[in-house]
């Protein structure tokens, strides 16, 4: 249901960040919409799975990536 409701609300306009996008399916769905979407995850395995499967797509890309961790700007 995530997905389709992620996909449903998007136009070309728009630019997508995926926290937490696993492997990446939801992700590539996104690119199928919007302008440009960037998948972000902390496991090594599902980001290069993620890329072996979707990294011909020109508008999406994924990086490996704890968003907690990085440094705070104020």
């Amino acid at each position: 249901m995530f997905r389709s409701i992620a996909v449903e609300h998007l136009t070309s306009s728009h630019v997508v960040i995926e926290i937490g996008s696993s492997y990446g399916v939801a992700t590539n769905l996104m690119a199928k919409k919007a302008r440009m979407v960037v998948g972000v995850e902390t496991s090594k395995e599902c980001i290069d799975k993620a890329r072996r499967d979707f990294g011909h797509i020109t508008n999406l890309r994924f990086e490996l990536m704890d968003i907690l961790l990085m440094p705070q700007q104020a």
